[in-house]
């Protein structure tokens, strides 16, 4: 590969990330799940952050609430890397795909015995047909992000420890900007503190 080859590739797979966290939002937000207030960020290194309500691995509750959180959450995390690799076919995702992947897997795994082996397969193909289905929306938000300038990160961000980037800079949208986005489409969003 040549270095100008090289440098387009590393190009695209920083615009991915983009990519990922619009995915991610952008399910979130088709789903009726709440923003949270510090919207999404992405280092200029390939590491971004997309802040929305979501079930998190450790509540074993069974309500048919908990098992739709738990859905919900699983197709935004899908969504994410589906997005990722429909922007960038090429790049390689095991490092940006590891943390969805674990919780992923902590989420099905309390969702058994109730629901069969097959569920994983069927919310993944949910999340393929909501990516293929509202690709120019996610497209629309991960180009509105890749346009805003770059910023000094706030210490939060740095103290979450999500950028592996040495440079604290970050592009970012808050959940005000993003609910306009969502909006201009006639899409209603709603915003919880964080």
């Amino acid at each position: 590969m040549s270095s100008t080859q090289l440098a387009q590739f590393l190009t695209q797979y920083l615009k991915s990330t983009a990519y990922h966290e619009a995915g991610h939002t952008t399910a979130a937000v088709l789903q009726g799940m709440p923003l949270r207030k510090r919207g999404i960020h992405v280092d200029w290194e390939g590491s971004g952050i997309s802040y929305y309500h979501h079930r998190s691995p450790g509540d074993p509750g069974r309500s048919k609430q908990d098992e739709l959180e738990r859905e919900q959450t699983i197709i935004a995390l899908y969504s994410g890397i589906d997005s990722q690799k429909k922007f960038f076919p090429d790049c390689q995702l095991d490092e940006a795909w590891a943390l969805d992947k674990a919780i992923i897997r902590l989420l099905l795994e309390e969702m058994q015995p109730a629901r069969p082996a097959t569920c994983s397969a069927d919310l993944h193909a949910r999340a393929e047909k909501l990516v293929a289905d509202n690709w120019s929306t996610i497209d629309g938000l991960a180009s509105t992000l890749l346009a805003k300038g770059n910023t000094a990160m706030p210490a939060i961000e740095v103290h979450e420890g999500w950028s592996r980037g040495k440079k604290g800079t970050e592009k970012f949208m808050s959940a005000s900007e993003i609910a306009a986005f969502f909006e201009s489409l006639g899409i209603e969003v709603l915003i919880l503190p964080d």
